[in-house]
Protein backbone atom coordinates (compact mmCIF):
# COMPACT_ATOMS: atom_id res chain seq x y z
CA UNK A 1 0.00 0.00 0.00
CA UNK A 2 1.26 3.62 -1.10
CA UNK A 3 0.02 6.55 0.68
CA UNK A 4 1.51 10.09 -1.28
CA UNK A 5 1.81 12.97 0.49
CA UNK A 6 3.02 15.37 -1.91
CA UNK A 7 3.03 15.23 -5.75
CA UNK A 8 0.04 14.98 -8.81
CA UNK A 9 -1.08 12.07 -6.14
CA UNK A 10 -1.32 14.02 -3.23
CA UNK A 11 -3.51 12.64 -0.67
CA UNK A 12 -4.52 9.28 -2.79
CA UNK A 13 -3.32 6.02 -1.35
CA UNK A 14 -2.55 3.18 -3.96
CA UNK A 15 -2.63 -0.88 -3.02
CA UNK A 16 -1.53 -2.46 -6.18
CA UNK A 17 -2.32 -6.12 -6.77
CA UNK A 18 1.15 -7.75 -7.75
CA UNK A 19 4.75 -7.41 -7.77
CA UNK A 20 6.76 -6.07 -8.72
CA UNK A 21 5.25 -2.38 -8.72
CA UNK A 22 6.83 0.01 -11.21
CA UNK A 23 6.69 3.70 -10.37
CA UNK A 24 7.30 6.38 -12.69
CA UNK A 25 5.26 8.49 -15.35
CA UNK A 26 5.07 5.86 -17.92
CA UNK A 27 1.60 4.33 -18.98
CA UNK A 28 2.94 1.00 -18.39
CA UNK A 29 3.93 1.77 -14.51
CA UNK A 30 2.21 -0.24 -11.87
CA UNK A 31 1.97 3.80 -9.84
CA UNK A 32 1.93 6.22 -12.85
CA UNK A 33 2.27 9.83 -12.27
CA UNK A 34 1.30 12.54 -14.13
CA UNK A 35 3.83 14.96 -15.35
CA UNK A 36 4.75 17.55 -13.33
CA UNK A 37 7.12 20.11 -13.40
CA UNK A 38 7.42 21.00 -9.60
CA UNK A 39 7.41 17.38 -8.55
CA UNK A 40 9.86 15.88 -11.93
CA UNK A 41 9.65 12.21 -11.81
CA UNK A 42 11.11 10.05 -14.97
CA UNK A 43 9.58 7.26 -17.15
CA UNK A 44 10.45 4.48 -14.79
CA UNK A 45 11.93 6.14 -11.95
CA UNK A 46 11.98 3.12 -9.54
CA UNK A 47 10.72 -0.54 -8.71
CA UNK A 48 9.61 -2.12 -5.21
CA UNK A 49 10.26 -5.96 -5.69
CA UNK A 50 9.09 -8.51 -2.98
CA UNK A 51 11.42 -11.54 -2.16
CA UNK A 52 10.12 -14.03 0.30
CA UNK A 53 7.86 -12.08 2.16
CA UNK A 54 10.43 -9.09 1.86
CA UNK A 55 10.53 -6.11 0.05
CA UNK A 56 12.98 -3.66 -1.30
CA UNK A 57 12.83 -0.44 -3.84
CA UNK A 58 15.75 -0.02 -6.53
CA UNK A 59 16.26 3.39 -8.38
CA UNK A 60 16.07 2.61 -11.91
CA UNK A 61 17.42 6.02 -13.06
CA UNK A 62 20.88 7.48 -12.60
CA UNK A 63 19.57 9.90 -10.15
CA UNK A 64 19.16 8.03 -5.82
CA UNK A 65 15.69 7.75 -4.18
CA UNK A 66 15.23 8.84 -0.84
CA UNK A 67 14.24 6.19 2.02
CA UNK A 68 13.67 7.77 4.83
CA UNK A 69 16.02 10.87 3.85
CA UNK A 70 18.77 8.60 3.28
CA UNK A 71 19.83 8.84 -0.36
CA UNK A 72 20.12 5.17 -1.60
CA UNK A 73 20.40 3.32 -5.10
CA UNK A 74 18.98 0.37 -3.68
CA UNK A 75 17.36 -0.22 0.05
CA UNK A 76 15.11 -2.64 1.92
CA UNK A 77 11.50 -1.36 2.34
CA UNK A 78 9.67 -1.86 5.83
CA UNK A 79 6.32 -0.68 7.16
CA UNK A 80 5.59 3.00 7.26
CA UNK A 81 9.29 4.03 5.46
CA UNK A 82 8.76 7.21 3.54
CA UNK A 83 9.92 7.33 -0.03
CA UNK A 84 11.09 10.48 -1.97
CA UNK A 85 11.64 10.12 -5.53
CA UNK A 86 14.51 11.79 -6.12
CA UNK A 87 15.32 15.43 -4.06
CA UNK A 88 12.29 17.33 -5.56
CA UNK A 89 9.97 14.52 -6.70
CA UNK A 90 6.80 13.56 -4.47
CA UNK A 91 6.83 11.29 -1.44
CA UNK A 92 5.13 8.53 -0.29
CA UNK A 93 4.39 6.66 2.54
CA UNK A 94 4.73 2.61 2.37
CA UNK A 95 2.94 0.00 4.27
CA UNK A 96 2.45 -3.68 4.00
CA UNK A 97 -1.68 -4.52 4.15
CA UNK A 98 -3.08 -8.21 4.37
CA UNK A 99 -6.62 -7.34 3.46
CA UNK A 100 -8.07 -7.57 -0.44
CA UNK A 101 -9.87 -3.67 0.80
CA UNK A 102 -7.78 -1.19 1.27
CA UNK A 103 -8.09 -0.13 5.13
CA UNK A 104 -6.28 1.29 7.70
CA UNK A 105 -6.22 1.60 11.34
CA UNK A 106 -7.06 4.69 13.24
CA UNK A 107 -3.47 5.46 14.13
CA UNK A 108 -2.37 5.16 10.66
CA UNK A 109 -5.24 7.38 9.18
CA UNK A 110 -3.76 10.22 12.02
CA UNK A 111 -0.21 9.44 10.87
CA UNK A 112 -1.14 9.41 7.15
CA UNK A 113 -3.10 13.11 7.88
CA UNK A 114 -0.57 14.44 9.62
CA UNK A 115 2.28 13.93 7.25
CA UNK A 116 0.21 14.94 4.69
CA UNK A 117 -0.84 18.33 6.54
CA UNK A 118 3.05 18.81 6.71
CA UNK A 119 4.34 18.05 3.85
CA UNK A 120 1.68 19.69 1.67
CA UNK A 121 1.66 23.08 3.70
CA UNK A 122 5.65 23.76 4.87
CA UNK A 123 4.66 27.24 3.98
CA UNK A 124 1.41 27.63 4.91
CA UNK A 125 -0.18 28.93 8.45
CA UNK A 126 -0.55 26.66 11.14
CA UNK A 127 -4.34 26.99 11.15
CA UNK A 128 -4.09 26.27 7.24
CA UNK A 129 -2.10 22.92 8.39
CA UNK A 130 -4.94 22.06 10.66
CA UNK A 131 -7.47 22.44 8.30
CA UNK A 132 -5.62 20.10 6.04
CA UNK A 133 -5.22 17.38 8.36
CA UNK A 134 -8.59 17.42 9.54
CA UNK A 135 -10.03 17.16 6.01
CA UNK A 136 -7.58 14.53 4.81
CA UNK A 137 -8.60 12.66 8.31
CA UNK A 138 -12.07 12.60 7.29
CA UNK A 139 -11.24 11.27 3.71
CA UNK A 140 -9.23 8.65 5.45
CA UNK A 141 -12.26 7.92 7.63
CA UNK A 142 -14.41 7.39 4.83
CA UNK A 143 -12.63 5.68 2.05
CA UNK A 144 -10.02 3.88 4.15
CA UNK A 145 -11.55 2.87 7.40
CA UNK A 146 -13.17 0.06 8.42
CA UNK A 147 -16.87 -0.41 8.03
CA UNK A 148 -17.53 -0.47 11.51
CA UNK A 149 -15.04 2.50 12.10
CA UNK A 150 -17.33 4.67 9.42
CA UNK A 151 -20.51 3.89 11.45
CA UNK A 152 -18.40 4.73 14.68
CA UNK A 153 -17.14 8.18 12.85
CA UNK A 154 -20.62 8.83 11.45
CA UNK A 155 -22.34 8.19 15.06
CA UNK A 156 -19.28 10.32 16.46
CA UNK A 157 -19.52 12.92 14.55
CA UNK A 158 -23.66 13.26 14.81
CA UNK A 159 -22.86 13.66 18.27
CA UNK A 160 -20.76 16.29 18.06
CA UNK A 161 -22.78 18.30 15.96
CA UNK A 162 -25.87 17.80 17.94
CA UNK A 163 -24.01 18.58 21.66
CA UNK A 164 -22.58 21.50 19.34
CA UNK A 165 -26.44 22.41 18.67
CA UNK A 166 -27.58 22.48 22.05
CA UNK A 167 -24.20 24.22 23.09
CA UNK A 168 -25.21 26.71 20.85
CA UNK A 169 -29.16 27.15 21.51
CA UNK A 170 -28.25 27.28 25.02
CA UNK A 171 -25.67 29.92 24.41
CA UNK A 172 -28.44 31.55 22.04
CA UNK A 173 -31.14 31.33 25.23
CA UNK A 174 -28.34 32.66 27.80
CA UNK A 175 -27.85 35.57 25.94
CA UNK A 176 -31.32 36.53 25.14
CA UNK A 177 -32.49 36.16 29.00
CA UNK A 178 -29.57 38.71 29.79
CA UNK A 179 -30.71 41.10 27.00
CA UNK A 180 -34.10 40.96 28.13
CA UNK A 181 -33.10 41.42 31.77
CA UNK A 182 -31.00 44.13 31.19
CA UNK A 183 -33.65 45.96 28.80
CA UNK A 184 -36.53 45.35 31.36
CA UNK A 185 -33.91 46.74 34.16
CA UNK A 186 -33.03 50.05 31.85
CA UNK A 187 -37.42 50.58 31.37
CA UNK A 188 -37.63 50.02 35.34
CA UNK A 189 -34.84 52.59 35.82
CA UNK A 190 -36.18 54.68 32.88
CA UNK A 191 -40.03 54.88 34.65
CA UNK A 192 -38.08 55.83 38.53
CA UNK A 193 -36.30 58.83 36.84
CA UNK A 194 -39.43 59.74 35.44
CA UNK A 195 -41.55 59.19 38.35
CA UNK A 196 -38.98 60.85 40.27
CA UNK A 197 -39.10 64.14 38.14
CA UNK A 198 -42.74 64.21 38.60
CA UNK A 199 -42.84 63.78 42.06
CA UNK A 200 -40.52 66.27 42.29
CA UNK A 201 -42.47 68.88 40.09
CA UNK A 202 -45.56 68.43 41.81
CA UNK A 203 -44.16 68.89 45.23
CA UNK A 204 -42.71 72.12 44.15
CA UNK A 205 -46.21 73.18 42.72
CA UNK A 206 -48.16 71.68 46.22
CA UNK A 207 -45.75 73.53 48.12
CA UNK A 208 -46.61 76.53 45.81
CA UNK A 209 -50.42 76.31 45.97
CA UNK A 210 -49.88 75.81 49.57
CA UNK A 211 -47.77 79.13 50.38
CA UNK A 212 -51.03 80.52 48.14
CA UNK A 213 -53.28 79.49 50.17
CA UNK A 214 -51.76 80.43 53.46
CA UNK A 215 -51.51 83.70 52.05
CA UNK A 216 -54.82 83.81 50.37
CA UNK A 217 -57.45 82.12 52.90
CA UNK A 218 -60.29 84.30 50.91
CA UNK A 219 -60.10 81.73 48.38
CA UNK A 220 -62.01 79.37 51.18
CA UNK A 221 -62.85 75.34 51.74
CA UNK A 222 -62.46 74.63 47.60
CA UNK A 223 -59.07 75.29 47.64
CA UNK A 224 -58.11 73.23 50.78
CA UNK A 225 -60.17 70.13 49.38
CA UNK A 226 -58.38 70.26 45.84
CA UNK A 227 -55.32 70.63 48.15
CA UNK A 228 -56.09 67.13 50.17
CA UNK A 229 -57.48 65.48 46.98
CA UNK A 230 -54.13 66.13 44.90
CA UNK A 231 -51.78 65.22 48.25
CA UNK A 232 -53.78 61.86 47.99
CA UNK A 233 -53.02 61.41 44.34
CA UNK A 234 -49.20 62.07 45.14
CA UNK A 235 -49.30 59.14 47.90
CA UNK A 236 -51.00 56.86 45.87
CA UNK A 237 -48.52 57.71 43.08
CA UNK A 238 -45.63 57.25 45.78
CA UNK A 239 -47.36 54.07 47.00
CA UNK A 240 -47.19 52.50 43.12
CA UNK A 241 -43.10 53.41 43.05
CA UNK A 242 -42.44 51.53 45.98
CA UNK A 243 -44.02 48.42 44.31
CA UNK A 244 -41.88 48.83 41.36
CA UNK A 245 -38.81 49.38 43.19
CA UNK A 246 -39.48 46.08 45.11
CA UNK A 247 -40.65 44.28 42.18
CA UNK A 248 -37.47 45.33 40.59
CA UNK A 249 -35.11 44.38 43.59
CA UNK A 250 -36.81 41.08 43.49
CA UNK A 251 -35.68 40.33 39.91
CA UNK A 252 -32.13 42.01 40.34
CA UNK A 253 -31.56 39.69 43.76
CA UNK A 254 -32.65 36.52 41.52
CA UNK A 255 -30.39 37.26 38.70
CA UNK A 256 -27.50 37.67 41.09
CA UNK A 257 -28.10 34.59 43.52
CA UNK A 258 -28.04 32.65 39.59
CA UNK A 259 -24.62 33.91 39.16
CA UNK A 260 -23.80 33.13 42.04
CA UNK A 261 -24.90 29.65 42.00
CA UNK A 262 -22.94 29.10 38.52
CA UNK A 263 -19.50 30.98 40.13
CA UNK A 264 -19.98 28.79 42.92
CA UNK A 265 -20.53 25.46 41.16
CA UNK A 266 -17.31 26.21 38.74
CA UNK A 267 -15.14 27.33 41.83
CA UNK A 268 -15.99 23.91 43.55
CA UNK A 269 -15.16 21.62 40.58
CA UNK A 270 -11.84 23.49 40.48
CA UNK A 271 -11.40 22.97 43.92
CA UNK A 272 -12.51 19.14 44.15
CA UNK A 273 -10.27 18.19 41.65
CA UNK A 274 -7.06 20.17 42.93
CA UNK A 275 -7.97 18.81 46.49
CA UNK A 276 -8.74 15.02 45.82
CA UNK A 277 -8.22 13.99 41.98
CA UNK A 278 -4.23 12.67 43.40
CA UNK A 279 -6.05 10.07 45.54
CA UNK A 280 -7.99 8.58 43.02
CA UNK A 281 -6.90 5.77 41.68
CA UNK A 282 -6.51 3.58 38.01
CA UNK A 283 -6.83 -0.46 39.64
CA UNK A 284 -5.86 -2.65 36.73
CA UNK A 285 -6.91 -6.73 37.84
CA UNK A 286 -4.94 -10.03 35.99
CA UNK A 287 -6.44 -13.34 36.85
CA UNK A 288 -5.28 -16.14 35.82
CA UNK A 289 -7.17 -20.08 36.14
CA UNK A 290 -5.94 -23.16 38.03
CA UNK A 291 -7.03 -26.29 37.97
CA UNK A 292 -6.50 -27.62 42.00
CA UNK A 293 -6.98 -31.35 40.71
CA UNK A 294 -5.09 -31.31 38.49
CA UNK A 295 -2.78 -28.66 40.05
CA UNK A 296 -2.12 -26.94 36.56
CA UNK A 297 -2.78 -23.67 35.45
CA UNK A 298 -4.87 -22.93 32.22
CA UNK A 299 -2.96 -22.04 28.89
CA UNK A 300 -2.20 -21.19 25.45
CA UNK A 301 -0.61 -23.44 23.50
CA UNK A 302 2.74 -23.19 22.03
CA UNK A 303 5.84 -21.55 23.66
CA UNK A 304 5.85 -19.46 26.87
CA UNK A 305 5.39 -15.85 25.40
CA UNK A 306 5.04 -12.65 28.01
CA UNK A 307 2.98 -10.81 24.52
CA UNK A 308 -0.56 -11.31 24.38
CA UNK A 309 -1.83 -13.11 21.29
CA UNK A 310 -3.11 -11.61 18.51
CA UNK A 311 -5.55 -14.46 17.52
CA UNK A 312 -8.73 -14.26 19.64
CA UNK A 313 -9.01 -18.12 18.83
CA UNK A 314 -5.71 -19.30 20.11
CA UNK A 315 -6.43 -22.55 21.15
CA UNK A 316 -5.87 -23.32 25.24
CA UNK A 317 -4.75 -26.56 27.10
CA UNK A 318 -4.28 -27.50 30.68
CA UNK A 319 -0.82 -27.22 31.93
CA UNK A 320 2.21 -27.23 29.01
CA UNK A 321 4.63 -24.62 28.95
CA UNK A 322 2.78 -21.98 26.93
CA UNK A 323 1.47 -18.59 28.17
CA UNK A 324 -1.28 -18.26 31.18
CA UNK A 325 -4.55 -17.56 29.78
CA UNK A 326 -5.27 -14.41 31.90
CA UNK A 327 -8.46 -12.26 32.20
CA UNK A 328 -7.65 -8.69 32.45
CA UNK A 329 -10.49 -6.00 34.21
CA UNK A 330 -9.93 -2.41 35.00
CA UNK A 331 -11.68 0.52 37.11
CA UNK A 332 -11.01 3.15 39.39
CA UNK A 333 -10.81 3.36 43.09
CA UNK A 334 -10.38 5.93 45.89
CA UNK A 335 -8.12 6.25 49.15
CA UNK A 336 -10.07 6.63 52.46
CA UNK A 337 -7.33 5.89 55.32
CA UNK A 338 -3.98 7.46 55.71
CA UNK A 339 -3.14 3.70 56.46
CA UNK A 340 -3.52 2.67 52.56
CA UNK A 341 -7.34 1.46 52.42
CA UNK A 342 -9.06 2.25 49.08
CA UNK A 343 -12.59 1.68 47.88
CA UNK A 344 -13.80 0.58 44.67
CA UNK A 345 -16.73 -1.75 43.04
CA UNK A 346 -16.63 -5.17 44.23
CA UNK A 347 -16.84 -6.50 40.42
CA UNK A 348 -13.68 -4.74 39.34
CA UNK A 349 -11.62 -6.55 42.68
CA UNK A 350 -13.50 -9.65 42.54
CA UNK A 351 -14.18 -9.55 38.88
CA UNK A 352 -16.05 -12.99 39.08
CA UNK A 353 -18.69 -10.81 41.01
CA UNK A 354 -22.10 -11.96 39.61
CA UNK A 355 -20.60 -12.50 36.58
CA UNK A 356 -21.19 -16.92 35.76
CA UNK A 357 -19.41 -16.28 32.60
CA UNK A 358 -16.10 -14.89 33.85
CA UNK A 359 -13.27 -16.78 32.40
CA UNK A 360 -15.12 -18.93 29.30
CA UNK A 361 -17.37 -20.51 31.72
CA UNK A 362 -14.22 -22.01 33.72
CA UNK A 363 -15.48 -20.88 37.13
CA UNK A 364 -18.45 -23.63 36.85
CA UNK A 365 -16.03 -26.10 36.23
CA UNK A 366 -14.42 -25.83 39.75
CA UNK A 367 -11.79 -24.09 38.75
CA UNK A 368 -9.70 -21.28 40.93
CA UNK A 369 -8.46 -17.81 40.41
CA UNK A 370 -5.25 -16.80 41.10
CA UNK A 371 -4.19 -12.61 40.86
CA UNK A 372 -1.60 -12.72 38.54
CA UNK A 373 -1.40 -8.73 38.80
CA UNK A 374 -3.50 -6.19 41.42
CA UNK A 375 -2.27 -2.96 41.20
CA UNK A 376 -3.37 0.78 41.56
CA UNK A 377 -1.77 3.24 39.91
CA UNK A 378 -2.22 7.34 41.38
CA UNK A 379 -1.78 10.37 39.41
CA UNK A 380 1.80 11.72 39.20
CA UNK A 381 3.30 8.59 40.70
CA UNK A 382 5.80 6.97 38.66
CA UNK A 383 5.28 3.00 39.51
CA UNK A 384 2.33 0.95 40.15
CA UNK A 385 1.38 0.02 44.01
CA UNK A 386 0.51 -3.66 44.33
CA UNK A 387 -2.55 -4.36 46.01
CA UNK A 388 -4.36 -7.06 48.63
CA UNK A 389 -7.90 -7.65 48.85
CA UNK A 390 -9.06 -6.98 52.47
CA UNK A 391 -13.17 -7.42 52.45
CA UNK A 392 -15.81 -6.61 50.41
CA UNK A 393 -20.11 -6.21 51.61
CA UNK A 394 -21.72 -9.46 51.57
CA UNK A 395 -25.17 -8.50 48.98
CA UNK A 396 -23.39 -4.91 47.61
CA UNK A 397 -20.99 -4.17 44.64
CA UNK A 398 -18.37 -2.74 47.03
CA UNK A 399 -15.11 -3.88 48.46
CA UNK A 400 -11.93 -2.34 49.84
CA UNK A 401 -8.38 -3.58 49.28
CA UNK A 402 -5.13 -1.96 51.07
CA UNK A 403 -1.79 -0.56 49.42
CA UNK A 404 1.04 -2.41 49.51
CA UNK A 405 2.45 0.85 50.87
CA UNK A 406 1.05 3.66 51.78
CA UNK A 407 1.90 7.20 51.16
CA UNK A 408 1.33 9.68 53.58
CA UNK A 409 1.46 12.95 50.61
CA UNK A 410 -1.94 11.41 49.20
CA UNK A 411 -5.71 13.21 49.81
CA UNK A 412 -7.82 10.77 51.70
CA UNK A 413 -11.71 11.32 50.30
CA UNK A 414 -13.88 12.46 53.24
CA UNK A 415 -16.83 10.37 53.38
CA UNK A 416 -20.42 11.53 53.66
CA UNK A 417 -21.70 10.79 57.80
CA UNK A 418 -25.64 8.88 58.02
CA UNK A 419 -26.95 12.40 58.62
CA UNK A 420 -25.23 13.89 55.65
CA UNK A 421 -27.95 15.45 53.52
CA UNK A 422 -28.12 14.60 50.26
CA UNK A 423 -30.92 16.34 47.72
CA UNK A 424 -32.19 15.44 44.50
CA UNK A 425 -31.51 18.21 42.17
CA UNK A 426 -28.31 19.26 43.08
CA UNK A 427 -25.05 19.40 41.65
CA UNK A 428 -22.93 16.10 41.87
CA UNK A 429 -18.95 15.16 40.45
CA UNK A 430 -17.96 12.24 39.43
CA UNK A 431 -13.61 11.32 39.50
CA UNK A 432 -12.19 8.15 37.43
CA UNK A 433 -11.06 6.61 34.39
CA UNK A 434 -13.69 5.83 32.03
CA UNK A 435 -12.50 4.00 29.01
CA UNK A 436 -9.56 2.74 30.85
CA UNK A 437 -6.72 2.15 29.20
CA UNK A 438 -7.38 3.71 25.78
CA UNK A 439 -8.99 6.92 27.53
CA UNK A 440 -5.63 7.59 28.85
CA UNK A 441 -3.86 6.92 25.63
CA UNK A 442 -6.35 9.27 23.90
CA UNK A 443 -5.26 12.44 26.33
CA UNK A 444 -1.82 11.84 25.23
CA UNK A 445 -0.20 13.52 22.49
CA UNK A 446 0.39 10.99 19.69
CA UNK A 447 3.73 10.43 19.72
CA UNK A 448 3.57 10.42 23.61
CA UNK A 449 1.09 7.51 23.29
CA UNK A 450 3.20 5.97 20.55
CA UNK A 451 5.99 5.63 22.94
CA UNK A 452 4.38 4.58 25.79
CA UNK A 453 2.99 1.25 24.15
CA UNK A 454 6.59 0.85 22.23
CA UNK A 455 8.04 0.88 25.81
CA UNK A 456 5.20 -2.05 26.92
CA UNK A 457 7.59 -5.45 27.80
CA UNK A 458 6.80 -8.62 29.61
CA UNK A 459 3.00 -9.10 29.23
CA UNK A 460 1.85 -5.87 26.81
CA UNK A 461 -1.57 -4.55 28.24
CA UNK A 462 0.20 -4.09 31.84
CA UNK A 463 3.49 -2.72 29.99
CA UNK A 464 1.13 -0.33 28.57
CA UNK A 465 -0.12 0.51 32.14
CA UNK A 466 3.28 0.80 33.34
CA UNK A 467 4.74 2.96 30.88
CA UNK A 468 1.34 5.15 31.16
CA UNK A 469 2.37 5.69 34.93
CA UNK A 470 6.18 6.69 34.02
CA UNK A 471 5.32 9.57 31.71
CA UNK A 472 2.26 11.11 33.80
CA UNK A 473 -0.84 9.70 31.48
CA UNK A 474 -2.85 8.44 34.64
CA UNK A 475 -5.24 11.28 34.83
CA UNK A 476 -8.44 10.75 36.22
CA UNK A 477 -11.40 12.53 34.38
CA UNK A 478 -13.57 14.94 36.12
CA UNK A 479 -17.36 15.09 35.32
CA UNK A 480 -21.00 16.72 36.56
CA UNK A 481 -24.30 16.61 36.65
CA UNK A 482 -27.54 17.00 38.41
CA UNK A 483 -28.51 14.28 41.04
CA UNK A 484 -31.94 13.09 39.98
CA UNK A 485 -32.77 9.92 42.40
CA UNK A 486 -31.14 9.40 45.93
CA UNK A 487 -32.38 6.67 48.12
CA UNK A 488 -31.19 3.95 50.61
CA UNK A 489 -29.62 1.78 48.02
CA UNK A 490 -28.99 3.74 45.09
CA UNK A 491 -27.67 6.96 43.47
CA UNK A 492 -29.19 8.16 40.00
CA UNK A 493 -27.73 11.44 38.11
CA UNK A 494 -26.91 12.02 34.52
CA UNK A 495 -22.87 12.53 34.77
CA UNK A 496 -21.16 11.20 31.99
CA UNK A 497 -19.13 7.88 32.98
CA UNK A 498 -18.26 4.61 31.24
CA UNK A 499 -16.58 1.27 31.46
CA UNK A 500 -13.32 1.98 33.64
CA UNK A 501 -14.81 4.65 35.64
CA UNK A 502 -16.85 1.97 37.76
CA UNK A 503 -15.29 2.61 41.35
CA UNK A 504 -14.73 6.21 41.72
CA UNK A 505 -16.07 8.30 44.19
CA UNK A 506 -19.06 10.42 43.69
CA UNK A 507 -18.90 14.08 45.19
CA UNK A 508 -21.61 16.61 46.17
CA UNK A 509 -20.42 20.50 45.92
CA UNK A 510 -18.69 20.36 49.36
CA UNK A 511 -16.40 17.81 48.22
CA UNK A 512 -17.73 15.27 50.30
CA UNK A 513 -18.19 11.47 48.81
CA UNK A 514 -21.92 10.57 48.87
CA UNK A 515 -21.07 7.50 46.68
CA UNK A 516 -19.35 5.08 44.49
CA UNK A 517 -19.62 4.95 40.95
CA UNK A 518 -21.51 1.85 39.86
CA UNK A 519 -23.10 1.09 36.97
CA UNK A 520 -23.75 3.01 33.25
CA UNK A 521 -27.41 2.64 31.34
CA UNK A 522 -26.50 1.68 27.77
CA UNK A 523 -29.80 2.36 26.76
CA UNK A 524 -30.06 5.94 27.88
CA UNK A 525 -27.46 8.23 28.23
CA UNK A 526 -29.14 10.42 30.34
CA UNK A 527 -29.44 8.49 33.55
CA UNK A 528 -26.02 6.16 35.28
CA UNK A 529 -25.94 4.53 38.66
CA UNK A 530 -24.19 4.53 42.12
CA UNK A 531 -24.27 3.38 45.63
CA UNK A 532 -24.75 5.23 48.54
CA UNK A 533 -21.38 5.50 50.49
CA UNK A 534 -23.34 3.91 53.31
CA UNK A 535 -22.36 0.63 51.99
CA UNK A 536 -18.72 1.20 52.22
CA UNK A 537 -18.14 2.53 55.66
CA UNK A 538 -20.53 -0.82 56.57
CA UNK A 539 -17.28 -2.79 55.23
CA UNK A 540 -14.82 -0.24 56.64
CA UNK A 541 -16.49 -0.51 60.30
CA UNK A 542 -16.99 -3.95 60.32
CA UNK A 543 -14.06 -4.59 62.58
CA UNK A 544 -10.09 -5.14 62.05
CA UNK A 545 -8.97 -5.08 58.21
CA UNK A 546 -5.37 -6.67 58.82
CA UNK A 547 -6.44 -10.60 57.98
CA UNK A 548 -5.52 -11.55 54.48
CA UNK A 549 -8.68 -12.41 52.94
CA UNK A 550 -10.03 -14.64 50.02
CA UNK A 551 -13.06 -14.92 48.20
CA UNK A 552 -14.41 -18.26 46.63
CA UNK A 553 -13.47 -19.05 43.99
CA UNK A 554 -10.15 -17.12 44.75
CA UNK A 555 -6.60 -19.08 46.03
CA UNK A 556 -3.32 -17.20 46.67
CA UNK A 557 -0.45 -17.88 44.53
CA UNK A 558 1.14 -19.95 47.32
CA UNK A 559 -1.55 -22.36 47.02
CA UNK A 560 -1.23 -22.64 43.47
CA UNK A 561 1.39 -25.62 43.39
CA UNK A 562 2.78 -26.40 40.11
CA UNK A 563 2.34 -30.11 39.77
CA UNK A 564 5.33 -31.32 37.77
CA UNK A 565 5.60 -32.97 34.54
CA UNK A 566 5.84 -36.61 34.37
CA UNK A 567 9.72 -37.88 33.67
CA UNK A 568 10.44 -39.53 29.80
CA UNK A 569 9.55 -43.21 29.63
CA UNK A 570 13.10 -44.22 28.96
CA UNK A 571 14.18 -43.16 32.51
CA UNK A 572 13.07 -44.09 36.23
CA UNK A 573 11.40 -41.77 38.27
CA UNK A 574 13.98 -39.48 40.60
CA UNK A 575 13.18 -39.19 44.38
CA UNK A 576 10.36 -37.42 45.44
CA UNK A 577 11.79 -33.98 46.54
CA UNK A 578 11.40 -33.22 50.15
CA UNK A 579 10.31 -29.74 49.51
CA UNK A 580 7.60 -28.26 47.20
CA UNK A 581 8.60 -27.42 43.37
CA UNK A 582 9.75 -23.79 42.75
CA UNK A 583 6.40 -22.10 41.63
CA UNK A 584 7.23 -18.40 41.31
CA UNK A 585 8.10 -18.59 37.76
CA UNK A 586 4.25 -20.33 36.95
CA UNK A 587 2.34 -18.35 39.89
CA UNK A 588 3.34 -15.09 38.80
CA UNK A 589 3.36 -11.69 41.33
CA UNK A 590 2.19 -12.58 44.86
CA UNK A 591 -0.72 -10.19 45.63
Amino acid sequence: MLFCLSGSLKGATISPRETPVTIGTGSGCSVRFPPSESRPVHAEHAVIEETEGSFKIRSLSEEPILVNEAPVMEAPLHQNDLIRLGERGPVLRFRVSTTRRVTKTFHQMVSDSRSFAVEGGRQSTRVSRMTSFARQLVKEAVANGTRRFRVGFAIMGGLILLLAAVLIRNTIESERSKDRLKDEADRLQGRLDDETGRMKTENDQLRNRLEDAMLAEAKGRKDLEDLREALGEMVAREQTRDSSLRDLASRTKKATDDITAMRSMVTAARRIHADYHPGVCFVYVGISFYNPRTKQFVRFKGAASGRASSDPKQPLTLGGTGRKFTEWVSGSGFLVSKDGLIISNRHVIDPWFEDKNFGGGLLQRDYKTVREAFIACFPGRDEPVALRRVAAHPTMDIACARLSKADPTLPVMKLASDDHRITSGSTILLLGYPEAVRGMLNKLESKVAKAAIGEAKGDRRLGIVKALARRSGIRPTMTQGVLSDANAEQLVYDAVTFAGGSGGPVFDEGGTVIGVNTAISRQFTGANYGLPIAFAREVLESGPLKKRVYASPEISSKDAVIKPPPPPPDKKPDKKPDKKPDDKQESGKKN
